[in-house]
């Protein structure tokens, strides 16, 4: 049997497709603790070697990672929890099956090193497609387990063309599978069995945008800049593909008001790309072009003769599925007017995942929260958080999902 599995790490035992699959078989799981030791040295020194390394600015989006996972304690409330409660212990869930997307290409990291510190053993398969950024983070990653042996055999990272035998052979034998993609890749991935026993948690399409009250922009001048700059990130990164960064902004105010606002923030924005190395290459372009092209076809936005970055559109209303689905990011920015919070809470669907925000109160948020019908919004974060990645992510307290809990009486 030809082999179709490309190992990154590296195993000595595994030499074949067949030796790989037995080995997930027999692969014995001794070590129950809670959080795990040996994990939490590990992922400690893989995200220094990400901050120490000067290479590693032309890779925000890792600093940012390394960060998460050096200065957090992900344990401090359970591991409080778990010393007062003497009903249950905390475990390790077993093996953990991770399939990462192919268009943010290290948010498969957030996961995988979730689930090790809980303890359990990782497989994750990789897109083929490689870039600079998942070069450099991979080689950060087998050069820290080159200096900790008791977790080469906890993760292995591994890529191979769609393979409905390969999924479903590794699937039947973990506890867990967490499929990061598009709607499409889930659903079909989905389609292929799972251990009766085994959680799975997937991270499907979602869509995300911004509220700015627009008389913070123009009587607070002197914090603009950071807004900007929080707003440049939040949408520069990933050029604007990942399912948190804003897509829309909806200005919330009278139309004067929101006039105003709206020239200021986009003057100083554009500076602030200028002097700044923005990528726009001619597919992002062109994205815009088709993606403008589409929404006044169909009466979503008025047309856009302007495709340069950023584009663009004025959106009378949101509740056409087309507006989420046909939006490709790269540069492209919808825009709404609102003066009313129950008005906007009528707006969200539940494709919708993170709402940033400007100028509101937490009571104002609470308030906002409290009008929402639907599962719409996961997360209400201030413009400039809306990629910093939360062990409750979509929903899920990714530390409850990676382990159980088993009761004591």
């Amino acid at each position: 049997m030809k082999n179709k599995i490309s190992f990154i790490t590296e195993h000595s035992v595994i030499k074949s497709d067949n030796d790989f699959f037995e080995h997930i078989s027999k692969i014995k799981f001794n070590d129950k603790s809670f959080p795990n030791s040996d994990a939490i040295e590990f992922v400690n020194q893989f995200s220094k070697s990400i901050l120490l390394d000067k290479n590693a600015r032309a890779f925000p989006e890792l600093i940012v990672l390394a960060n998460f996972f050096k200065r957090k304690n992900l344990f401090r409330n359970i591991q409080s929890e778990l010393d007062k409660n003497k009903e249950f212990i905390q475990v390790p869930l077993g093996k953990i099956f991770h399939i990462a997307p192919s268009n943010v290409d290290t948010i498969f990291l957030y996961s995988s090193l979730i689930a090790l510190l809980c303890g359990n053993i990782c497989f994750i398969r990789i897109s083929s497609n490689q870039t600079t950024q998942l070069d450099f983070v991979i080689e950060k990653l087998k050069s820290t387990l080159a200096s900790y042996k008791s977790m080469k055999d906890k993760i292995f990272v591994f890529t191979y063309n769609h393979d409905y035998e390969i999924t479903k052979k590794i699937s039947e034998a973990v506890q867990s599978r967490v499929v990061w993609g598009g709607d499409e890749t889930i659903k079909e991935i989905r389609s292929i069995p799972l251990n009766p026993l085994a959680r799975e948690i997937v991270f499907p399409n979602r869509f995300s945008f911004s509220i700015i009250k627009s008389k913070a922009v123009y009587e607070n001048e002197s914090n603009l800049n950071s807004i900007i700059k929080g707003f440049y990130n939040d949408t520069s990164y990933f050029n604007q593909q990942a399912c948190s960064s804003p897509k829309l902004i909806i200005w919330f105010g009278s139309h004067d008001d929101n006039l105003k606002a709206r020239n200021i923030f986009w003057n100083h924005y554009n500076d602030y790309v200028m002097a700044n190395n923005i990528n726009d290459d001619a597919g992002m372009v062109m994205d815009r072009f088709v993606a403008s092209s589409f929404y006044a076809a169909n009466n979503l936005a008025s047309k856009s003769n302007d495709v340069d970055y950023p584009t663009k559109l004025n959106i009378t209303d949101l509740s056409s599925k087309l507006i989420r689905e046909a939006h490709p990011g790269n540069g492209l920015f919808l825009e709404l007017e609102k003066n009313n919070i129950k008005d906007v809470a009528d707006e969200i669907r539940e494709i919708d995942q993170t709402m940033s925000y400007i100028g509101f109160t937490k009571k104002e948020i609470v308030n906002f929260a409290m009008h929402l019908t639907n599962r719409g919004i996961d997360r209400i974060v201030p413009i400039g958080h809306s990629l910093d990645f939360n062990a409750i992510w979509d929903g899920y307290d990714l530390v409850e999902q990676f382990s159980r809990k088993v009761t004591i009486d």
